[in-house]
């Protein structure tokens, strides 16, 4: 028999899915993107993943998400992410505006595409963030 203390399950997101479940190193990638997003971003309410591999992190009463690809590296997307939101235009409106972000796409490698809700109307832009990856041999 153990027995353990009752934990809050209430902060955990729902996860769905269509197709295969995610791989073992897709779940984890998806956990890191899901801990970081939900440290630097906002508290992530639920996370979709679809036949594509393209999961959707849902945020601000579902009325917002972040998209990535499950076989990115979250280092590597988190980094991104953080160039796009520390560059204008992106900045200003985010920090502004955090509330009226419809998505930020970071799947498609150092190009981030948003939209913002603006008065009920949408508009969208995007930009183009620098990020390093270093390469290291060993001999």
């Amino acid at each position: 028999v153990v027995y353990s203390e009752p934990k809050d399950m209430s902060k955990l997101p729902t996860l769905s899915f269509v197709g295969t479940f995610p791989k073992k190193e897709e779940l984890t990638r998806i956990r890191d993107m899901f801990d970081k997003l939900s440290k630097g971003i906002a508290l992530i309410e639920s996370i979709d993943i679809d036949e594509y591999g393209d999961a959707r992190y849902f945020f601000n009463q579902h009325n917002s998400f972040v998209s990535t690809k499950v076989t990115d590296d979250a280092s590597l997307v988190w980094s991104t992410l953080l160039s796009a939101i520390d560059t204008s235009p992106l900045a200003t409106r985010f920090q502004n505006n955090k509330n009226d972000v419809e998505y930020i796409d970071l799947r498609f490698g150092n190009k981030v595409f948003y939209k913002f809700r603006k008065d009920g109307l949408l508009t969208h832009a995007s930009t183009t963030t620098s990020t390093t990856r270093r390469a290291t041999t060993t001999q």
